[in-house]
């Protein structure tokens, strides 16, 4: 799923909000990189991952791995990368 994120840079003197145009993945994490410092930064998704359900005829049928929702907050946090 392709979608516009907004994100906060995590370097405590840089700070800004920027969005950016992402892929929505069962990945765990994203890598994203500030615009404005160029740093790049981390954002954990299992926070907001919440598992899918498929119902069909009003018989909830068995969920398979990628079958996920995930539901984000209006702008997402990062964390600085390690390594």
């Amino acid at each position: 799923m392709n979608k516009r994120l907004t994100f906060t840079c995590w370097k405590p003197k840089c700070r800004k909000k920027y969005t950016l145009f992402r892929e929505i993945t069962g990945e765990q994490e994203l890598i994203v990189a500030c615009p404005y410092c160029l740093t790049e930064g981390v954002v954990d998704l299992a926070p907001y991952r919440k598992p899918g359900r498929i119902v069909l005829r009003g018989v909830a049928a068995s969920a398979t791995a990628s079958d996920f929702e995930i539901i984000l907050p209006d702008v997402v946090p990062t964390r600085e990368a390690q390594g």
